[in-house]
């Protein structure tokens, strides 16, 4: 069976830089629907940080729903966690 393409996902306009949690009204809803076509992930309307007027491409990622709560994304060196209340956790993976 052949799966073509990629899925847009809308991070609402997303810090990536953020290190304390915000709320991306919803985005577990959309988060959970681009896990269900199967497809590569393409994280659109991320922003980052102090520079966040300026144009930021964007960015492939993948992500697993690990609960009925909770979707756990990976980009590069982020983990972004989701929750179903649209609560972000961003958490860099490197020290």
């Amino acid at each position: 069976m052949t799966n073509g393409g990629y899925t847009l996902v809308d991070l609402g306009g997303c810090d990536l830089t953020k290190e304390t949690t915000q709320t991306i009204s919803g985005l577990f809803n959309r988060m959970k629907e681009a896990i269900k076509t199967g497809k590569p992930l393409i994280a659109t309307n991320a922003v980052w940080g102090a520079n966040s007027n300026a144009p930021l491409t964007p960015i492939a990622f993948f992500a697993q729903e690990w609960s009925s709560t909770l979707i756990v994304g990976t980009a590069s060196i982020l983990n972004i966690t989701v929750d179903n209340t649209d609560v972000v956790t961003i958490t860099k993976l490197t020290s």
